[in-house]
């Protein structure tokens, strides 16, 4: 090796040196003439280095002592170059991947077999390693390496010179991969694990215990109070008291148990191997006691109880499925004896299932064979008496009850932490029928839809609402968004650039259900919206007689001020539509003019103009 290093010009040098890492990077073969430049001037090919290469490089010899190595060993694990040499290369292999880097430090092969990729990790000096080697216990590498021979066309071991290399930092990409991972598998608020990981550990632990013969228990604990909590001071504060639920519960719990949450308020426990009923009952006693302590909220003690269903394994069932839903059943009996506490699930408790639990299934199964269609109730203008929108309202084509009303299952929904997948279900199949309509010439038809508290708090929805609009072939200038006065209120902060975002984009904004009680009036002055839907409570005080148009002139008085259109809810007959036609309302709708219609209903009315004469008379002048 050494003659050969001599046959180059020292001029040449670190160029033969450039050559030879670029043919290393490229995973190409080198020849023995290569290799020896590695050797040759260091100087240059130390600055050649410095300057252009982010990796680490080394060189071995046939024994695996370190012959070379880059400064950037120096940089990302803290070595300095002339400690490291002639040392062997295991002093940079972190415990437990020693196998691994034989591998990779030491490959023998050359050239395009050299396609294996080894990811490992290297030992770091404390003074020198940063955040993330902290986190990891060292430094995370990917490794390509390939042995160097006299003669590449005999790779015998007499030929064998030495190995070389490159090892990329992937600390970041390893990182990013971990957190793809984490969110996959685990709830966004609590960072406990979701249902999907629960639903593997429980099926591990299953089949262990069935080898084992040991029992296991899985727990169901549901909030008692929480919905009062998130009704009164708002989701942020329901947040909070979630997060400091699942670190309570999680302290009264062993290493190898999993808390996970499994939606809304509703947590699950899995205790593996345990040794007795009575064992169980002590940790369910234990967790309810952290519930007597009241929680101390932004500045609030909040005082809020817990049910728990317990299903012991075998007895309540020998599937992760029955084991959840027989603690679901237990956890009911023990809200249903009142205030906090545990019940055991035992045979025939199923018998007397709560009907909330009956929908929470059906609602879920709803879901997933798409039972739930979209009704529309036209929105008109009361100057031309021409539909100018509709409004989007789910119905759910229930396959024992016929078809269902929102009030009948959207309750349920909410509480059950499903009503954000109805929203998003509700808005592909209005966008849609709207992009049909349109094409049909109804250009001019806007579609008003609705959003819960619950898809309002997504993180991505602004995201997921447009990319519904996109799927669909949608401009965002034919959609309003209509939100319930009374889910403004808790903080209105957090939706107020939700609401900003989408009007940027085009997306019109409404006040649904306005005079109810709840809107701030400083927050509508500043806000996106640019109508109020007036609640059908106020439009039903309009009589013959005159009454009730005081709050009418009112509300009329205010969107002039606030430059804001007013549409009328829930109008049923002609005086009202008189009186809202005189005072300025721009729109109305109600069964004065139709119910909510299916969508091919709704497509033959918008061909009509059927609500033109009914509009002129209203606003002819009352005769003496």
């Amino acid at each position: 090796m050494g003659t050969q290093a001599n046959q180059l010009q020292a001029g040449d040098a670190p160029l033969a040196a450039v050559r030879a890492l670029s043919a290393l990077r490229q995973g190409r073969r080198l020849s023995a003439e290569d290799f020896a430049a590695m050797f040759v001037d260091g100087r240059g090919l130390h600055e050649f280095v410095l300057d252009n290469a982010p990796e680490l490089i080394y060189l071995l010899d046939r024994e695996g002592r370190i012959r070379y190595v880059n400064q950037r060993f120096e940089t990302l694990l803290g070595y300095r170059q002339n400690e490291l040499l002639g040392q062997h290369y295991d002093v940079l292999v972190a415990e437990g991947f020693l196998d691994r880097a034989r591998h990779a430090f030491q490959e023998r092969r050359t050239g395009a077999r050299t396609d294996r990729h080894e990811e490992l990790k290297l030992k770091t000096r404390r003074e020198r390693s940063d955040q993330l080697t902290h986190k990891t216990g060292g430094l995370w590498v990917e490794v390509l390496g390939q042995g160097i021979y006299s003669d590449p066309n005999e790779r015998t071991p007499e030929n064998y010179l030495g190995a070389c290399g490159v090892a990329r930092d992937i600390r970041h990409r390893r990182e990013s991969t971990r957190a793809v991972n984490f969110h996959a598998f685990h709830d966004a608020l609590t960072e406990l694990p979701n249902r999907a990981l629960l639903n593997d550990r429980l099926n591990l632990a299953i089949a262990q215990a069935k080898r084992s013969r040991r029992k296991l228990a899985v727990l169901f604990l549901d909030l008692n109070r929480f919905k009062r909590v998130n009704d009164h001071l708002g989701h942020r504060v329901g947040d909070r008291l979630l997060r400091a639920t699942a670190q309570r519960v999680q302290a009264c719990l062993r290493q190898g148990d999993t808390l996970a949450r499994f939606g809304g308020d509703e947590f699950t426990l899995l205790l593996p191997d345990v040794r007795s009923r009575p064992a169980v009952e002590r940790v369910a006693v234990k967790i309810l006691q952290r519930f007597e302590t009241p929680f101390l909220i932004d500045g609030r003690q909040l005082r809020v109880g817990a049910s728990i269903g317990i299903a012991l394994y075998p007895d309540a069932g020998r599937r992760s499925e029955a084991l959840i839903e027989n603690a679901d059943i237990a956890m009911y009996h023990a809200k249903g004896q009142g205030g906090s506490g545990f019940a055991v699930y035992e045979e025939g408790m199923n018998r007397g299932a709560p009907r909330r639990l009956a929908t929470g299934r059906q609602l879920r199964q709803g879901l997933r064979r798409r039972e739930f269609i979209v009704y529309y109730q036209p929105q008109l203008c009361l100057a031309s008496g021409r539909v100018c929108s509709v409004e989007a309202l789910v119905r759910w084509r229930h396959p024992q009850r016929g078809l269902l009303e929102p009030d009948e299952f959207l309750p349920a929904a909410e509480e059950l932490g499903v009503i954000a997948d109805i929203d998003a279900l509700v808005q592909q199949q209005a966008f849609g029928e709207a992009a049909h309509w349109r094409h049909g010439g109804a250009a001019d038809v806007q579609v008003s839809i609705n959003a819960s508290a619950a898809q309002l708090d997504q993180e991505d929805f602004v995201e997921g609402f447009l990319a519904r609009l996109g799927k669909a072939g949608l401009p965002p200038k034919a959609v309003r968004l209509e939100i319930d006065e009374y889910r403004l209120m808790p903080n209105p902060e957090l939706v107020r650039p939700k609401l900003l975002a989408l009007k940027e984009r085009g997306v019109r904004t409404a006040v649904d259900g306005f005079g109810a009680g709840y809107a701030s009036l400083s927050y509508l002055q500043h806000s996106p919206f640019d109508r109020l839907n007036v609640d059908k409570s106020i439009i039903h005080d309009i009589r013959a007689d005159g009454g009730g148009p005081g709050i009418v002139k009112a509300i009329a008085a205010l969107a002039r001020a606030l430059d804001m259109q007013l549409l009328a809810q829930g109008v049923v007959n002609r005086t009202q539509l008189r009186l809202l036609c005189a005072e300025g309302y721009q729109e109305a709708q109600g069964a004065l003019f139709s119910p909510p219609l299916p969508g091919d209903d709704l497509a033959r009315l918008l061909r009509k103009n059927t609500f033109a004469d009914l509009v002129k008379q209203a606003h002819l002048p009352i005769g003496p």
